[in-house]
C-alpha cells in the first residue's frame, strides 16, 4: 500500500516448484494472474505460472521439459483469450 505495508497474495511453497526469481505479471479477463520466473538468469529454472485467483491455486504453464527453447521469460503479456 502507499504506506509500504506489504500483503502476500501467494506463497512461494504454494508453487509447483521453487521459484528463483519471480519478476513480471499479467491479469487474463478472468482474473487469473500469469507470472514469469527468470530462473537463474543463466537458462536453467525459468518458468511461466498462472495463479487462479478464484481457486486459490498456482499452477505451471510452461518450463523447458514443455518447451525446450524457454531459458529465462522475462516480460509477459496477454492478446486476447486466455487458455
Amino acid at each position: 500500500d502507499d504506506k509500504g505495508a506489504v500483503t502476500e497474495l501467494v506463497a512461494t511453497s504454494a508453487f509447483p516448484k521453487p521459484p528463483l526469481f519471480l519478476n513480471d505479471i499479467v491479469a487474463d479477463e478472468q482474473g487469473n494472474l500469469y507470472i514469469t520466473d527468470s530462473g537463474d538468469r543463466k537458462g536453467e529454472g525459468g518458468a511461466i505460472y498462472k495463479y487462479n485467483q478464484k481457486e486459490k491455486k498456482v499452477s505451471l504453464v510452461l518450463d523447458k521439459s514443455k518447451l525446450p527453447a524457454l531459458h529465462s521469460p522475462n516480460g509477459i503479456a496477454m492478446d486476447g483469450l486466455s487458455f
